[in-house]
Order: C-alpha cells, then sequence, then structure tokens
C-alpha cells in the first residue's frame, strides 16, 4: 500500500511537468527571431536620427519593438530591451571612441543599453493592461527621464524627440518639451503595432466562423 501511495504523487508531478516540456521548447524556438527583430528595432531608430532625413522611421522602430514586448516576461522583456539598446546606441554612440578608442564606447552603450533593458521590462509588465501602448509610452518616457539623470549625472544622448527635428511631432515641443514628444512618438509606435495586431486577430476570428 505504501508503495502506491508512493507512486501516485510522482505519476502526478510527472502528469504536470509534461505539459510545460513544449511550452518551454516553444518560447526558447521563439527567441533567435525576437532577439532578431530587438536589434533591428535598434538600428531602425538609429536611422531615423539625424543627420538622415528619415525621421518618420522611429515609429515603426517602436512598433517592432512592441511586437518584440508584448506579453512577455519581465526577465525577457529585460533582455530584448537589452538587445534593442545595443542596436541603437553602439551606432549612435560610435563618435564617443574618437581619440580615446572603443573600450569607453563600448562601456557607455553598454550601461545605457543596460537602462533602456529596465525600460523595456517595465513596457513587458504593462502589456498586459487595457490600452497598454499609452501605459508603455508612459515607461518609455520616464525610462528617458532616468538615463538623463544617471548614472554620473545621466546621458541624454538618444531621446525620441531628439530624432523629430524635423518631423510631424515638432509642434509638441512647444507644449510638453521633450517629454511630450517622445511620448507622442513612442505611443504612435506601440498603437501602430496593437492596431495591426488587433486586425489581424479579428481577420483570424472571422476566418474561423
Amino acid at each position: 500500500m505504501s508503495s502506491s501511495i508512493t507512486a501516485e504523487p510522482g505519476a502526478g508531478v510527472a502528469g504536470q511537468a509534461e505539459p510545460a516540456g513544449p511550452a518551454a521548447s516553444a518560447a526558447w524556438k521563439g527567441w533567435p527571431l525576437r532577439a532578431v527583430l530587438a536589434v533591428g528595432s535598434g538600428a531602425l531608430l538609429y536611422l531615423s536620427f539625424p543627420p538622415r532625413p528619415l525621421w518618420w522611421l522611429a515609429p515603426f522602430a517602436l512598433a517592432l519593438l512592441g511586437a518584440c514586448l508584448r506579453g512577455r516576461r519581465a526577465r525577457a522583456g529585460f533582455g530584448l530591451g537589452f538587445l534593442h539598446g545595443l542596436g541603437f546606441l553602439l551606432p549612435l554612440l560610435i563618435w564617443t571612441s574618437e581619440g580615446v578608442g572603443p573600450v569607453p564606447w563600448l562601456a557607455l552603450a553598454t550601461v545605457e543599453a543596460l537602462l533602456i533593458g529596465l525600460t523595456c521590462l517595465g513596457i513587458a509588465l504593462v502589456s498586459r493592461l487595457p490600452a497598454w501602448p499609452l501605459w508603455g509610452a508612459a515607461v518609455w518616457v520616464a525610462g528617458e527621464a532616468l538615463r538623463a539623470r544617471a548614472p554620473f549625472g545621466g546621458f541624454p544622448w538618444g531621446k525620441l524627440a531628439f530624432g523629430q527635428a524635423d518631423g510631424v511631432f515638432l509642434p509638441l515641443a512647444a507644449l510638453g518639451g521633450t517629454p511630450l514628444l517622445s511620448f507622442a512618438v513612442a505611443l504612435c509606435g506601440f498603437g501602430l503595432y496593437e492596431a495591426v495586431r488587433a486586425g489581424a486577430d479579428t481577420r483570424r476570428a472571422t476566418a474561423a466562423l
């Protein structure tokens, strides 16, 4: 009798663990693509900055980032955000290597990318809320404020607003400064992704009827 009692819980645990295997495997299989998209979204955001007149790329970069982050756990959000930060900041800050070598450039880009990772952790968490693009844009602006103040007094380079000197969002700067301008760009990007996602879900639901 004791052996059968011992065996039953073991069978229950095995039965519970079995479904988690395929789910975990599927999650890991999706990681390489999400990692590439995260780096690509950062590179796309870099291309939206001067001297290139490609300010309109910024919302698409944020839409791509939103696709990476929506519904992810905190750890995944941090990792994907860090990759996004590297894709954005390594080319943006390469000028800091002039005359002093690559070490300060790599160190600064890495530290700033870690802060973007922290921002994206927050975005991943709020992406489960209703109207999450609003919350995500607010978290992004809060992350920019953090980077402008820390570490060592802050490094404000890379604010979304700084890439919009020729863009249609620029008049917002007169109303709310760079925070409002950055908020509008982030909201547009996250909202664009959410609109595409919701439209795709609606089409799938209609096709299933």
